[in-house]
């Protein structure tokens, strides 16, 4: 048994991964890789090249040893012929890539046929959607007409239930296609670099910028709060950080606060670079745009909002100089050299390490985007890798309704592959605002005002981010989420915080009664909330029932006459039910405890 339980403790501490690479003949072989690419990704996806040699060596008759080295063979072909920094260089692209088809013909390898109606569909993705829709549609429809036909009904009535049952039947039609997508067609991981030890390298240098608008010195403080804790978890070099910010709608050019608010931000941004990178550079930048006067909303407010802001700054990076960025705080020699940007809101939070994981991605050659000049448009590759936005965990259990949307979060959120129908279909999906975007790659719509231009009409973002998304093939980062919150229910009104115990209250300081949010219950120490306090009464029990709000959901608690608990409070904090329970198992140690010495006592004798 001594000898069983040491087994298993060693094949427990022992490196499965390294060990089965450095046993693999196959991955030699594909270490010769021509582009050096191969040994610089990580293991997930050089175990999904080692899986299509697998793949194409039982269907062929060829050893595996032998399908590896046809492909390093025909990377180093394509390396002849066009150059290292070629995608065809890589020998993935002709295991995985565009460049399969070739080989399989090379090898004769024929696939199985419950393969071949994936195949068919994954060649004509827009026939077989389409053609999968309108053939579900018809066959509904006529199915209705047949049942109707025994009756006799006149024709206009015929064409009237065809006219009502078309919208619902086209939407039968189209979630049962998008579930059938779902269900045979799997989705694929990207291939990426693995920069966990190297970090991002010089030549993909990142800048981390928010959209935002300075509204309150508050909202400032917060902003240069968030943006810190951004850098704190992605503490790279060449991974920079930069607001992009405007002022409020206004009805003349300057305010009497944009003063001080702009003085706020710029003080804030030239402290993180202080504290952070005293010798390095600057890590930190401050973008700022003026007003422009708008006809349509007849109003003073910066050109295009959010995506005016992203487009003129990838102007900036481009090396344009008649931006209406008028304050530039930072490094502004570092910006030739920044390469992707990832676009955040205010309220998004980033991951640890999750930029890095995202340039990794992008800087695979075979996601590299390919422009085709003749069409303005990225034919292979990505410009836009956009990774899936979830919410986080606290802000799920703030009320019903952020429960209700907000999915299964805290439910292996890391470890699955999310579905989506365009993507895994067509492969691209829809951009929706946040992700990486690749400079010179994104945002050739109409440029932003010139200095002493009057600004365009705003048009709606929602048709720019359509037209980007396709324009530059966006594609979802799969299982990389970065979190926002979500809205939940109204603060409790400020006054003394109140737990599940009605008798243990725990007072505001002084210092908290501002304006942003305040800190959760969680964070309060476990001796505050088991301070004891004084004894109310009949009447103070009433008044503490009304003004009781379980916290972190903000929900009136539930006491009758006597001041006891009735139904179950749903949502309270970690804190709160630790504190309730410790008082609830102290009460019982102690009644034990007077039993216990009550019953053990020894008689005494008369």
């Amino acid at each position: 048994m001594a000898n069983v339980i040491t087994s298993l403790r060693l094949c427990d501490t022992v490196d499965w991964p390294t060990y089965v690479e450095s046993v693999s003949l196959v991955d030699h072989v594909l270490r010769r890789d021509p582009a050096g690419v191969y040994a610089r990704m990580d293991f997930l996806s050089r175990d999904r090249l080692r899986q299509a040699v697998e793949e194409l060596a039982e269907r062929s008759g060829e050893a595996q040893m032998g399908v590896a080295l046809k492909a390093v063979e025909s990377a180093r072909q394509s390396a002849d012929a066009a150059s290292i920094g070629d995608r065809s260089a890589h020998v993935g692209y002709h295991l995985i890539g565009r460049g399969r088809p070739d080989l399989e013909a090379d090898l004769a390898y024929r696939p199985p046929l419950r393969a071949r109606p994936r195949r068919v569909v994954m060649s004509y993705p827009t026939v077989s959607y389409l053609g999968a829709i309108v053939a579900a549609t018809l066959a509904m429809l006529a199915g209705a007409v047949a049942y109707s036909s025994p009756v006799s009904a006149p024709l206009p009535l015929v064409l009237l239930a065809i006219l009502l049952l078309w919208i619902p039947a086209a939407d039968i039609a189209i979630a049962t296609t998008q579930r059938l997508i779902a269900r045979f067609i799997r989705p694929q991981r990207l291939p990426r670099l693995d920069l966990s030890e190297s970090g991002v390298p010089a030549d993909s240098r990142t800048m981390v910028i928010v959209p935002t608008m300075l509204t309150s010195a508050a909202g400032v403080e917060a902003l240069v709060e968030h943006i810190e804790v951004l850098a704190l978890g992605n503490g790279d070099p060449h991974i920079h950080f930069a607001i992009l910010s405007d002022f409020a709608d206004a009805a003349s050019r300057e305010t009497a606060e944009d003063g001080a608010l702009l003085d706020i931000a710029r003080a804030g941004v030239e402290r993180l670079n202080a504290k952070f990178t005293p010798e390095a550079g600057d890590r930190f930048f401050l973008f700022h745009r003026d007003r422009q006067w708008n006809a349509n909303e007849r109003a003073w407010i910066g050109w295009e909002r959010k995506r005016g802001k992203i487009e003129e700054f990838n102007r900036l990076l481009r090396g344009a100089t008649d931006t209406s960025f008028s304050t530039q705080v930072g490094r502004l020699d570092l910006l030739p050299s920044v390469r992707y940007c990832i676009t955040l809101d205010s309220d998004t939070r980033l991951p640890r390490d999750a930029a890095r994981t995202l340039v990794g991605i992008i800087a695979h050659p075979l996601n590299r985007p390919l422009l085709d000049p003749e069409a303005g448009r990225v034919t292979d590759g990505y410009g836009i890798l956009q990774p899936r936005v979830s919410v986080t965990m606290a802000s799920a259990a703030g009320s019903l309704f952020a429960r209700t949307y907000a999915g299964h979060t805290g439910v292996d959120p890391y470890t699955t592959a999310v579905s989506d129908a365009y993507q895994d279909l067509f492969g691209e999906g829809i951009f929706t605002g946040k992700g990486l975007l690749r400079r010179r790659r994104v945002h050739r719509g109409p440029r932003g005002p010139r200095a002493g231009e009057r600004a365009p009409v705003a048009r709606p973002l929602r048709r720019h981010l359509c037209a980007d998304g396709a324009r530059h093939r966006c594609r979802g980062g799969g299982r990389l989420p970065v979190e926002r919150p979500r809205a939940h229910a109204p603060p409790a009104p400020v006054g003394p915080r109140r737990l599940a115990d009605p008798r243990v209250a725990v007072p505001v300081r002084a210092d908290a009664r501002r304006p942003h949010p305040q800190p959760p219950a969680d964070h309060l120490a476990l001796e505050d909330l088991r301070q004891p306090a004084a004894e109310p009464s009949r009447a103070g029990h009433r008044r503490a029932a009304a003004l009781r709000v379980d916290a972190g959901a903000g929900t009136p608690g539930r006491l009758d006459r006597r001041g006891r608990r009735r139904g179950r409070v749903s949502n309270r904090a970690p804190v709160a039910r630790l504190a309730e329970r410790t008082s609830r198992a102290e009460k019982r140690g102690a009644s034990s405890r007077v039993r216990r010495s009550t019953i053990c006592a020894p008689t005494r004798r008369a």
